[in-house]
């Protein structure tokens, strides 16, 4: 695979949990789901006769894409799986190997 190719492939990759987020909340907007979930963040707090974050934030548009992204992401571990190598094939003298347990080399 090139260069330019695997680069691409790699942010699709890591941009593919946001886009699915943004896609939960909008056909969650669509549908009116979760009606429940759509009151204030602020409370209806007002500072200086405005409203603290405004009449659109709700915990609907909080939770939601939150919701979204994280589901992505457990489908995307569990479809492609831990992609680094077993403890047993890092080098000891590798400093990630060393954050994950393997003990140093001796002398």
């Amino acid at each position: 695979m090139s260069s330019l190719a695997f680069t691409v492939a790699q942010a699709c990759y890591l941009f593919a949990p946001l886009l699915i987020a943004s896609s939960c909340a909008g056909v969650v907007l669509r549908f009116n789901l979760f009606a429940a979930l759509k009151r204030p963040l602020d409370g209806g707090a007002v500072v200086r006769g405005r409203r603290v974050f405004g009449d659109n934030k709700t915990w609907r548009g909080l939770v939601v894409p939150v919701a979204g992204c994280v589901l992505a992401v457990a489908i995307q571990k569990y479809v492609i799986g831990d992609r680094r190598p077993p403890q047993s094939k890092r080098s000891a003298g590798d400093p990630e190997a060393r954050r994950m347990g393997a003990s140093k080399p001796g002398p």
